[in-house]
């Protein structure tokens, strides 16, 4: 089968079945994908569906160590580690967002000190 055919018909099947993944289901998906292409398989799927041939390496070694049968965590459903994922964003404190109201520092945020603002000019020598 040509590359193009390859990549056309893994297109289709990701769009009427893989849509609906979570990270989990598709890294172990887009594992066997690439196991059932054989030789460039990994760089292929990783191509098309747009994500790390390393995601792809950790669901092919999750598939032969037996991993991917298991739910991630069966007691709660959690995909990720507690604590795993992007942090919570926190309100900037006063003095990070710019608010300045207590005077003191110049307003472009730059020293006040012109003299050690930027270094010596260096000589001709």
């Amino acid at each position: 089968m040509k590359r193009e055919d390859l990549i056309r018909e893994l297109r289709e099947r990701y769009r009427t079945s893989g849509r609906s993944f979570n990270e989990f289901e598709r890294r172990h998906w887009a594992a066997l994908e690439a196991m059932k292409i054989g030789w460039g398989g990994i760089s292929l799927v990783a191509t098309v569906l747009r994500i790390s041939p390393n995601t792809i390496r950790k669901g092919i070694r999750e598939i032969a160590t037996g991993q991917a049968d298991a739910d991630p965590s069966p007691e709660n459903k959690r995909i990720r580690k507690a604590g795993g994922g992007r942090k919570p964003r926190v309100a900037p404190t006063p003095a990070e967002s710019g608010d300045n109201t207590h005077g003191g520092g110049s307003v472009s945020g730059l020293p006040s000190n012109p003299q050690h603002s930027h270094p010596p000019p260096k000589s001709p020598d």
